[in-house]
């Protein structure tokens, strides 16, 4: 049964010095640990969540996507978006 947990701040290595591992690889390790979901919020960037779509479809956990958004006049914060428009 998995664990009632998703984490929603998580990068990837394409966040320079701040992520390691591939989104993939989180993505399967968050599965392997009964996570209910993962969202890979890279530094102002959406280029891990590519790699980690496929396991995650794979594995069957819920997949967000996200960025961790640095503005130059603002405090930073992490983005969901909640639909395509």
């Amino acid at each position: 049964m998995p664990i009632r947990y998703v984490e929603l701040h998580c990068k990837s290595n394409f966040s320079f010095l701040e992520g390691a591992s591939h989104a993939d690889e989180l993505v399967e390790q968050a599965a392997e640990l009964g996570y209910e979901g993962i969202a890979i919020t890279d530094r102002n960037s959406l280029a891990g969540v590519v790699r980690g779509w496929t396991p995650a479809k794979e594995t069957g956990i819920t997949y967000l996507v996200g960025a961790e958004i640095h503005p130059i006049d603002a405090p930073s914060m992490v983005l969901w978006p909640t639909d395509r428009a």
